[in-house]
């Protein structure tokens, strides 16, 4: 059992080391937070596609939420900028039955997912479904 825990935790901690050095090296673009479409329309669709077919049975349709949290809501318990949703794909979170996916989804598909969050929460807030 500890040697699983270390195991997972190691696998968290160079996830999160490689988005470092990647992202310092300048090789990922994050969206802006307050302009969730800034990496354009096919990214959110293909985020969307994605998300269906990975995430949406913890996550519901829309990323509304179902056995796990919602994620078009704006509020996020454990980071919401696109580094921190980054690291929480790539890595999982420990303690939660958010697993780490960092070795099933490429950097692209991660960075998609995130797209198609950022745009449906904000189609979701433009529609008066969420607080302003």
């Amino acid at each position: 059992m500890a040697s699983a825990y270390r195991s997972a935790s190691g696998f968290r901690i160079a996830c999160i080391s490689l988005f470092v050095v990647v992202c310092c090296r300048g090789g990922v673009g994050f969206a802006d937070d307050t302009n969730p479409g800034s990496q354009g329309s096919n990214a959110v669709e293909a985020g969307r596609s994605r998300f269906s077919e990975r995430c949406v049975f913890c996550h519901g349709g829309g990323g509304r939420g179902a056995k796990g949290p919602c994620l078009t809501c704006g509020r996020f318990r454990h980071g919401g900028s696109d580094g921190a949703l980054y690291a929480n794909i790539a890595g999982g979170i420990q303690g939660t039955q958010m697993g780490a996916f960092g070795t099933s989804l490429s950097q692209e598909e991660i960075l998609n997912i995130i797209a198609f969050l950022r745009a449906e929460t904000e189609r979701r807030r433009a529609a008066g479904e969420l607080e302003q």
